[in-house]
């Protein structure tokens, strides 16, 4: 940033430092400066396509899409060839869950770019989403042929093979990640599921901890050290991490059932059961196992009407044969009080 700015001082028409400085600010998150470098960019050379792409980019990590994507549209009616821009539509696409929309803009970026390996590495992410493992494995595998040192493209190829049960390819890419970036926060959460999938437990469960502490913003590195610390019986600490899954992710109805469990293991009943209720309020209400235990927390509470509704609903409406037998049962038990 400093050294582009004191280019700009001794050549301020010049569009290219404009748009240099520009791309330095967004990587810093210094998104007004960044937007406003670009424009100067374009002031001075309204045929830029580039700049264009990147006040899409700009817009995109503001989270503002219908911006983003009439930037990126801009800059392909200049440019109809840029990568970076059919790479940014679908990028658009996939942050509002298109992925399959967004499968196809990334083919776009490949065939303007067919070595882009930041358009191979978003099309193994979108392959993956929509369940194409085949093909997330192969794109990942371009990208790293593309671009050799590639942390990201070697943890998503791990991803795509834990995925369909190939642990030791995943074991292998995963650890390449980490040799290319040690402190990578999600390639150690991917480790530790594999050691947990190998019955190393112990190594899972510090890898969880390498993982926290590189990004404690990553729920799911919590909620999976929670769930070893619960089998190790350590209760408090499974729900303070439970307590902070829950927190930076208030959807993530498993870490809301499980410290409900917590909560219904030391007979505390009615934070169990609001618990209860969140896990099956984030899906929707199709949670049987939780909400068989609400039933369970409601019937300690002596709410025995409650009970019977949680019970009857797992009973007659759930497809899960287990948890309709679990239900069927207690209210057996209630009817005979």
């Amino acid at each position: 940033v400093t050294s582009y700015e004191r280019a700009i001082t001794l050549q301020p028409a010049r569009a290219t430092l404009r748009y240099g400085a520009a791309r330095a600010y967004l990587q810093v998150g210094r998104f007004d400066a960044a937007d406003e470098s670009a424009r100067r960019a374009l002031e001075r050379q309204p045929v830029y396509p580039e700049a264009l792409a990147l006040l899409g980019d700009i817009a995109l990590q503001r989270g503002r899409l219908p911006e983003a994507e009439q930037q990126y549209r801009a800059a392909l009616q200049q440019n109809p060839s840029l990568a970076v821009a059919h790479i940014g539509l679908g990028r658009v696409a996939a942050a509002g869950g298109n992925w399959s929309i967004a499968a196809g803009h990334f083919l776009n970026a490949i065939q303007s770019d067919p070595q882009s390996a930041d358009a191979l590495l978003w099309l193994g992410e979108a392959r993956v989403r929509t369940d194409d493992a085949a093909g997330a494995i192969d794109a990942y595998q371009k990208a790293i042929q593309a671009r050799g040192n590639f942390p990201e493209a070697y943890f998503g190829l791990a991803q795509a093979q834990f995925g369909i049960g190939r642990i030791e390819d995943a074991l292998r890419n995963v650890n390449r990640a980490l040799e290319q970036r040690a402190e990578y926060a999600e390639a150690l959460l991917l480790l530790g599921k594999i050691y947990e999938q190998q019955g190393y437990s112990i190594r899972a469960l510090d890898t969880y901890r390498r993982s926290i502490d590189i990004n404690p913003r990553l729920a799911e590195s919590h909620y999976r050290r929670a769930l070893l610390l619960i089998r190790a019986d350590r209760l408090d600490e499974a729900r303070d991490d439970l307590e902070i899954a829950t927190r930076l992710e208030p959807n993530f109805a498993e870490a809301h059932y499980w410290l409900g469990r917590i909560h219904f293991t030391q007979r505390n009943f009615q934070a169990a059961a609001n618990r209860f209720r969140e896990a099956v309020n984030r899906r929707n209400g199709n949670y049987p196992e939780a909400r068989y235990y609400q039933g369970r927390a409601e019937e300690q509470l002596g709410d025995v009407n409650a009970a019977i509704r949680s019970f009857e609903t797992v009973a007659n409406q759930s497809d899960d044969v287990l948890w309709a037998s679990e239900a069927r049962a207690a209210l057996a038990r209630l009817s005979d009080r």
